[in-house]
């Protein structure tokens, strides 16, 4: 082989190279922007649920709470009957903004990250479950519909420094004043009623549904140690 071919040969077999070299570096490039762009979107997406769901566990939480002191201890009973009529606007007033901030804080969920991702599929699917279970024991324990929750929660949402946010406990009152809280008049007759109750089975059904999606989102404890969540069937620690 001549030395004129053997350089045509190695040129040829360079500009080969070289073209599948391009061609290689500009998929990687594209398939690591592709990557980029999906990490970008999750680092997002993660960033927004660590906003919203934290304060909704501290909403469930405090509701979860609430739903235990008015069936094992009494709550609203004892407060209507106390002689100071403060004690009983209280009671029904405060219980009603656990009710709605709860509201609020799934719609701000809905309308920000449109779900919760746990990170594995069955944790997600088991929440998924949760809240659909919890949308239909609402309507059973204080007849309030689905489409009624979306709009307590609507109208809880208020714009603060950071985006959107729950309305505080002040503002509730004013807007409960207002008459700007939707369904609040059968809200606070349903919380009134409960003394009346001959059963209590929907309360306890919403209690323990309210338990396993703190459970689901809380798996370790990290915000409320396990010792200061009762389940009210067993009245002991989840």
């Amino acid at each position: 082989m001549s030395d004129d071919i053997k350089v045509a040969v190695i040129a040829a077999g360079t500009a080969v190279v070289t073209t599948l070299l391009t061609i290689w570096a500009q998929a990687s490039s594209t398939l690591f922007q592709v990557f980029l762009e999906r990490w970008k979107r999750r680092a997002e997406h993660l960033r927004a649920m660590e906003r919203y769901v934290s304060p909704l566990i501290h909403a469930t939480y405090d509701l979860q709470s609430r739903i235990y002191n008015i069936t094992v201890n009494k709550f609203i009973e004892n407060n209507l009957a106390s002689p100071k009529t403060e004690h009983a606007g209280y009671a029904v007033e405060n219980s009603m903004f656990l009710i709605a901030q709860y509201f609020c804080w799934w719609e701000l969920i809905r309308r920000e990250t449109q779900f919760i991702d746990l990170g594995r599929w069955r944790k997600t699917s088991a929440l998924s479950s949760s809240l659909d279970e919890l949308t239909t024991i609402w309507r059973d324990a204080f007849r309030v519909h689905p489409g009624e929750q979306r709009a307590i929660g609507e109208r809880m949402i208020q714009k603060g420094s950071r985006g959107s946010q729950c309305m505080g406990y002040a503002d509730f009152l004013d807007a409960l004043q207002q008459g700007r809280i939707p369904y609040s008049h059968r809200l606070e007759k349903e919380i009134k009623e409960i003394p009346n109750r001959k059963e209590k089975g929907s309360l306890i059904h919403l209690h323990r549904a309210l338990l396993r999606v703190i459970t689901l989102l809380d798996p370790k404890h990290r915000r409320f140690p396990k010792d200061r969540i009762k389940d009210i069937a067993t009245n002991s620690a989840v």
